[in-house]
């Protein structure tokens, strides 16, 4: 019986970083339906740091930079509104990993505050 089988396996829980490497990938062109919004994206296989593969959608990179070896981390990302159900569905993804800043939040607004911005949106006094 399935159930049987399936209670047979062996089974590890662990916790995984998030960190992992694109180990393959590709763009998606001509998506299935409920996707069409995505159009272009990309999804990869993704080697974890503790070893395991996973497939995910890639976000917040260009489509056209993704290379293998790449360095992801796990990000959560809205994936579907099943409105008809009153359902949203949440799916991890992987993106490029933000660098660590070497400044406090307060030294990052004090910058920010202080560049100019293109279009005139923001002048130095």
């Amino acid at each position: 019986m399935k159930g049987e089988l399936i209670a047979r396996m062996p089974v590890e829980v662990g916790k995984f970083s998030g960190k992992g490497r694109v180990y393959s990938f590709s763009t998606v062109y001509d998506p299935p339906e409920g996707f069409e919004d995505y159009v272009p994206y990309t999804v990869a296989i993704i080697e974890l740091e503790e070893g395991p593969l996973v497939t995910a959608r890639l976000t917040d990179v260009d489509n056209n930079s993704v290379y293998i070896d790449m360095p992801v981390e796990m990000v959560i990302r809205k994936g579907r509104d099943l409105g008809e159900r009153d359902m949203l569905v949440y799916n991890y993804c992987f993106r490029p990993p933000i660098p660590e800043s070497k400044e406090t939040l307060a030294e990052t607004i004090e910058r920010i505050e202080s560049e100019e911005y293109e279009f005139g949106l923001r002048k130095k006094s």
